[in-house]
C-alpha cells in the first residue's frame, strides 16, 4: 500500500539553525563583535575557552590567598 503523504527527506529531519540575536539597550560595537566571535566558535572550541578561563580565575584566586586551606587556631578555654 502505498502512503498518501510524501516521505520526509534528511533536511525535513534536522532542526533549522537558530538566528541568533543580540539586543542591547545602547549600541556597543565591542560587545558586537565579541558575540559574532563567540557564536562562531564550535561546542569543543567554547568548552576549550570555558575551561582555559576557569583555570586563569583559580590562578588568580590562589595566587591572591584564595583555594589555601584555612589554618586550625587553638583557642584557649578560660
Amino acid at each position: 500500500m502505498k502512503a498518501w503523504y510524501p516521505a520526509p527527506s534528511m533536511s525535513d529531519l534536522t532542526p533549522p539553525r537558530r538566528t541568533r540575536i543580540l539586543k542591547l539597550r545602547e549600541h556597543d560595537e565591542a560587545k558586537e563583535i565579541e558575540f559574532e566571535w563567540l557564536s562562531s566558535l564550535t561546542v569543543q572550541e567554547r568548552f576549550d575557552l570555558m575551561f582555559q578561563e576557569s583555570e586563569e580565575i583559580r590562578r588568580l584566586l590562589i595566587q591572591s590567598g584564595h583555594g589555601t586551606p584555612p589554618e586550625i587556631v587553638r583557642r584557649a578555654r578560660d
